[in-house]
């Protein structure tokens, strides 16, 4: 899923959009948004997650455990935050 430069931000992933249901998600996209914060409950269930790029975001806080079940994440991009 490719949701780069959409103007996402924490509060639609906690409200609107959730990717919960994307239980074989494998590449997912959200660069050029103004996410600041990953909480862990975004990813918790998207286990089959190979490349998630949060690049270009405002990001200054990652959750503890917040990739810890996803064993196939080989792509994790932040470059470019706080």
């Amino acid at each position: 899923i490719i949701l780069s430069d959409t103007n996402i931000t924490n509060s639609l992933l906690d409200t609107q959009v959730k990717f919960d249901r994307f239980l074989k998600l494998q590449f997912l996209n959200l660069s050029y948004n103004h996410i600041e914060f990953i909480n862990e409950s975004y990813f918790k269930l998207n286990r089959e997650l190979i490349t998630l790029d949060l690049s270009h975001n405002k990001i200054i806080e990652i959750e503890h455990f917040t990739f810890d079940l996803k064993p196939k994440l080989i792509n994790l991009d932040l470059s470019y935050n706080n």
